[in-house]
């Protein structure tokens, strides 16, 4: 239901906005400023701060609200809901880089902004797979989840370095750059997202497709 879908959005922009950023916030000023030290620091406050805390926020939406419903009813939705979790996070930070950078060029605002939202695309699709097989698989689904949450979160901080990395590429900032890279990484995972929901929807099929009818009743 959409409502559900965008209360999920608008709880995960609130997680973003009251939990993720100040977290982040108090995190980087404990560490010292790792990701300034060396380009392996900025690689491990991307991923275990920024990417930590942005997936966690979503999979405590998810998990905590609408994956204890009736609605929650095939493993398809764990990667919608998860996803627009994620995209409220995204809105959240966006909003903040908004508010923090009001004299940022247009151009180099815009990217940044679109980028983000494509990082969080990408870590939300991973980790709604991870909710998804977790509910609907007894045997295996604890693994799948624990396996795609620490996907979801080295891709959230791998995928934001490499944009940073591309768009200071050729000495400068190229905003263009960096927006490239992160299309390009969210198209990949938007691809990945389809076969999953295809595969989804083909298991969906089989388990309600019945079978041949014994011969006593034919």
């Amino acid at each position: 239901p959409f409502g559900l879908v965008a209360g999920v959005y608008l709880l995960g922009a609130l997680f973003g906005h009251a939990l993720v950023d100040p977290l982040a916030e108090k995190l980087v000023a404990a560490s010292g400023g790792l990701e300034e030290t060396s380009a392996l620091g900025a690689w491990v406050h991307s991923v275990a701060i920024e990417g930590t805390l942005a997936v966690l926020a979503a999979y405590v939406v998810v998990r905590y609200t609408v994956y204890l419903t009736d609605e929650f009813d095939e493993p398809v939705d764990g990667v919608i809901y998860a996803t627009a979790a994620s995209l409220g996070v995204a809105t959240a930070q966006n909003v903040a880089f908004v508010a923090h950078h009001a004299g940022v060029l247009p151009v180099a605002g815009a990217t940044q902004m679109a980028s983000t939202t494509l990082i969080h695309v990408a870590s939300g699709v991973l980790l709604g797979y991870g909710l998804g097989r977790r509910r609907f698989d007894a045997s295996e689904g604890g693994r799948w989840l624990a396996a795609s949450f620490l996907a979801a979160v080295v891709a959230h901080g791998a995928f934001h370095e490499l944009v940073v990395m591309a768009g200071a590429a050729r000495g400068g900032f190229d905003p263009w750059m960096g927006f490239g890279v992160a299309l390009g990484l969210g198209v990949l995972v938007l691809a990945g997202a389809h076969v999953i929901t295809v595969r989804f929807a083909r298991q969906a099929l089989e388990e309600v497709t019945p079978g041949p009818l014994p011969k006593s009743d034919q």
